[in-house]
């Protein structure tokens, strides 16, 4: 639910309205003024709701982790508030060892979404992917107009890539200093793909310098942690049956977790056969939305 507010009572009463209607966290734009932003983050805490999403553009990102924003989302919103792109690369390194190190002091998650900014650094063009089958066909139109307006600025790719190896390198250093990292995809459009995506951001969170066991708890335990679920995140005695076989190891490679056997989901298993049936209809529906 996208909710817009013109001032910081409204912003409150929102709060308010979404904590009867039982959501489970308030999540915000980049756009929010110092007044709406404070005050979400106050009637949040009164009501028992995280905060996740943006750095307001008028906020640092001390500023919110301080502040008790739960979980910040995109690698790139690190520089869309008050950062000063004109600090030079030794001294912003410097500086986000620091944040990253005040981030895991105040427990503020992060949610990377690389997959987001990769899938504008690595556009293939019109060449469309294996998974493009499963996307509806308007969503993939729009993946098409996207790529006809890329092919006009040849520049952006190159420059592009070059940003997200700085993100990776960035990803890799809130591992370094203890910050909490999520699995996050940002469904944004057909250049990013429903559960596909979610192997691949494990695969980014290893190339940015996680070892695989720990790119696997980002996209299960630490969410749960994150979500306060008690009974969810790792396999034991009394928590929901909600789990995938592998028919390769995911610690030697983490690639491995693409190698899908069965999945139980709410105690009901889905064999190999029922997994590729669900792929079937996804795909019968894309062609027809």
């Amino acid at each position: 639910m996208h909710l817009a507010v013109a001032d910081a009572i409204e912003a409150r009463a929102v709060v308010r309205t979404l904590a009867k209607v039982g959501v489970d966290f308030i999540k915000i734009h980049l756009t929010l003024t110092r007044e709406q932003y404070d005050a979400i983050i106050d009637e949040s805490k009164k009501v028992g709701l995280p905060v996740a999403g943006h750095i307001p553009s008028r906020n640092t990102p001390e500023e919110v982790s301080d502040a008790g924003e739960a979980s910040i989302e995109h690698t790139e919103s690190l520089f869309q508030g008050t950062f000063d792109m004109r600090t030079p690369r030794e001294q912003m390194i410097a500086n986000m060892d620091l944040l990253f190190q005040r981030f895991a002091k105040n427990n503020t998650f992060y949610t990377p979404t690389l997959i987001m900014y990769k899938s504008s650094a690595d556009f293939r063009g019109l060449k469309p992917d294996p998974q493009t089958k499963y996307v509806a066909k308007s969503a993939f139109e729009v993946m098409t107009k996207a790529a006809e307006t890329i092919k006009k600025y040849p520049d952006i790719v190159p420059g592009r890539l070059k940003v997200f190896g700085d993100l990776k390198m960035l990803v890799g250093m809130m591992r370094k200093n203890g910050v909490k990292v999520m699995v996050g995809t940002d469904l944004a459009d057909g250049r990013i793909f429903p559960g596909y995506s979610v192997h691949e951001e494990m695969e980014l969170l290893v190339e940015s310098g996680f070892t695989a066991d720990e790119a696997i708890q980002a996209a299960t335990r630490v969410p749960t942690e994150y979500l306060r679920l008690k009974d969810s995140g790792v396999i034991r005695p009394g928590n929901r049956a909600d789990f995938i076989l592998l028919n390769a190891n995911p610690l030697s490679d983490i690639r491995n977790t693409r190698k899908i056997e069965s999945v139980v989901a709410c105690g009901r298993l889905f064999n190999r056969l029922d997994l590729d049936q669900v792929l079937k209809n996804a795909e019968q529906m894309a062609v027809n939305h």
